[in-house]
């Protein structure tokens, strides 16, 4: 339950980056989640030389605990531990790759999850 709300609440902290050039926000948005620190640096050093991807931003367990910590607040998380929450890598896709399928490629260093918040934007209703 911990981990699962780290992950969601880790999700939402990382910095909304933007598009070099472009007023529009990454539609896009790929996390890695590992259950160490070591294995999410293993998964950084191969990332980094993948041409697939962008750029690359690494959170150790202890940073998302913390990150955890100030969007909740310490009270509700009184209980929780810092190796229940995960280590990840928000990873952002080079150009004219597809998102899904680097997401699925993803999956051998970690749970990898994948959102178009373009898309969802776009089918809300007005």
């Amino acid at each position: 339950m911990v981990a699962a709300a780290a992950a969601v609440t880790v999700a939402a902290l990382l910095p909304a980056e933007r598009v070099p050039g472009s007023p529009t926000p990454y539609c896009t948005t790929l996390l890695v989640f590992t259950d160490t620190d070591e294995a999410m640096r293993e998964a950084e050093r191969a990332l980094r030389a993948d041409p697939r991807v962008r750029e690359l931003t690494a959170r150790t367990k202890q940073e998302n605990f913390a990150a955890f910590q100030e969007s909740l607040g310490a009270e509700v998380v009184a209980g929780a531990r810092p190796d229940k929450v995960p280590a990840s890598l928000r990873v952002v896709e080079s150009f004219g790759v597809d998102p899904r399928a680097l997401r699925d490629d993803l999956e051998r260093y970690g749970r990898a999850t994948y959102e178009d918040y373009c898309r969802v934007m776009a089918n809300l209703p007005r």
